[in-house]
């Protein structure tokens, strides 16, 4: 491996915007580290063979997860994490039916696991150049929006997103000591299996992503933002 280039950790990066994400970065000269939990929706990931992409089948859920993903990163420096993944949390959407079970589960894959997995990634950040965390949120983890919009439903996701949101500034003030910063996007109506496939692309989406994260520098750390335009979001 060339120890010159610039590396990128993306988690769920076998489809939708985590693979848009994938795919950009190879093109843009990156080493490429990501996850994906089921062979049968990576079908595009695992054909792609570029020498520079690095896979593993990861479920988040699992005890086993952080000892796996040590073992894959090693002490490898890692300029951009982008935490992608997430569970929508379909049992817990709507009042008449909140599994429990579902809604920790989106709490867990939403908030938790990228908060630790970000603590656990310090050293492996703080040794690279660009030294950059990033959460793929939602405009619905917004309180000041949901407001607006008289906003209904999709208990799990928007409460584990508004969590998300929250514990990622906290992140982000506790990694001011080590240059680290921290962003907070919201990647517009992407066309995806959660909207039903209305909206931009995926590949638009990632453009998107990857532009704001260019312009961040520490002085921005811990805002949340529109991916599209960069237009702050209300907490």
């Amino acid at each position: 491996m060339n120890s010159t280039k610039k590396t990128v950790f993306i988690t769920a990066g076998n489809r939708d915007i985590g693979y848009a994400l994938v795919q950009a970065y190879l093109e843009k000269g990156y080493v490429v580290y990501t996850t994906f939990r089921s062979v049968q929706k990576s079908s595009l990931l695992l054909e792609n063979d570029h020498p520079h992409l690095h896979k593993i089948q990861l479920n988040i859920k699992s005890s086993n997860s952080r000892k796996n993903l040590e073992s894959f990163l090693r002490a490898q420096p890692i300029d951009i994490v982008i935490h992608n993944a997430c569970n929508f949390g379909y049992d817990a959407n709507k009042i008449e039916e909140l599994n429990s079970s579902d809604w920790q589960d989106s709490f867990y894959i939403n908030v938790i696991f990228p908060i630790q997995l970000s603590v656990m990634l310090k050293d492996n950040i703080r040794k690279s150049k660009e030294k950059k965390v990033i959460f793929i949120s939602s405009r619905r983890g917004s309180n000041t929006v949901n407001f607006k919009d008289s906003y209904k439903g999709r208990y799990a996701y928007r409460s584990s997103k508004a969590a998300l949101n929250s514990a990622a500034l906290a992140l982000s003030q506790d990694f001011l000591e080590d240059d680290i910063s921290v962003l907070i996007l919201h990647p517009g109506r992407v066309a995806t299996e959660l909207t039903n496939y209305d909206g931009m692309s995926p590949v638009e989406s990632a453009h998107h992503i990857i532009e704001q994260i260019e312009k961040l520098t520490i002085r921005g750390t811990g805002q949340f933002l529109s991916a599209a335009d960069g237009e702050k979001i209300g907490w």
